[in-house]
């Protein structure tokens, strides 16, 4: 995974992800529904969240917490600002930014919550990732996430032969299992429809999603993903697959 690709990708993606990530959104919105079973919101003094991007999930999370300090990292610096004002508009709390990968830079410890919203699929260990998280967190603190299973963009994968290998729900569940108790988790299969197989492309670069790989594609290679799309079109238009889950972890 060339993970500079995907920083160049997701901050040319800044502008339009919102309008465009409704699966995001919801998954957001859901995986705070989730936790909202398990956590009682005003213990929350320190939050800490991995992969903010344009602060779906910031605001999410602030509609129900009141923490009175919340960092936030991204890959990505020039989403600072943006979560800052998320943050000032939302709550008291006071705010850090933490810029850079996940797996290289350090995270303030004594964190109650921990969340990630659709970012842990580009962790290369996640067994060292939950070992990290653990460290981070108060005893008894949360650790909330959500990603993607291997169905995701099924369509994709099948027309193109390449796609992000994503793990199972599962599989991510027993490598958090020696940090963590799995206190719930969802997952659900939703498809977006497309005038076009152009209109799927267009979606994925403007969710940044497409930043794993450098290829270029020829007039070729372009004709041939569009007639290879047309067996998946139906009454609803041109399909795209994504399947998410939602977890909500407990520090053991």
């Amino acid at each position: 995974m060339n993970k500079q690709l995907l920083k160049q990708r997701f901050c040319s993606a800044k502008e339009t992800y919102i309008e465009h990530a409704a699966v995001q959104a919801k998954m957001a919105v859901d995986l705070v529904d989730l936790a909202k079973g398990y956590i009682d919101g005003s213990q929350v003094d320190n939050i800490l969240e991995l992969g903010s991007g344009t602060g779906l999930l910031t605001k999410a999370v602030l509609n129900y917490f009141s923490p009175k300090h919340y960092a936030a990292n991204d890959l990505v610096p020039c989403t600072n600002s943006v979560i800052q004002e998320i943050v000032e508009a939302n709550s008291c709390a006071t705010f850090q930014f933490i810029a850079g990968d996940i797996e290289a830079v350090d995270f303030p410890k004594r964190q109650y919550l921990i969340c990630s919203g659709a970012t842990i699929q580009w962790i290369k260990n996640l067994s060292l990732f939950f070992s990290k998280m653990h460290d981070c967190l108060e005893e008894n603190g949360y650790l909330i996430l959500s990603s993607f299973g291997p169905d995701n963009y099924t369509e994709i994968k099948e027309i193109t032969t390449h796609g992000i290998a994503y793990p199972d729900v599962f599989e991510v569940m027993q490598l958090a299992s020696d940090y963590f108790e799995v206190v719930d988790q969802k997952e659900w299969h939703q498809q977006l429809y497309f005038k076009s197989a152009y209109d799927v492309l267009k979606h994925m670069r403007y969710t940044g999603v497409n930043g794993t790989a450098n290829c270029k594609w020829t007039k070729r290679h372009f004709q041939n993903f569009v007639d290879k799309y047309e067996n998946y079109k139906h009454n609803a238009g041109y399909p795209l697959t994504y399947h998410p889950y939602l977890l909500v972890l407990k520090r053991k």
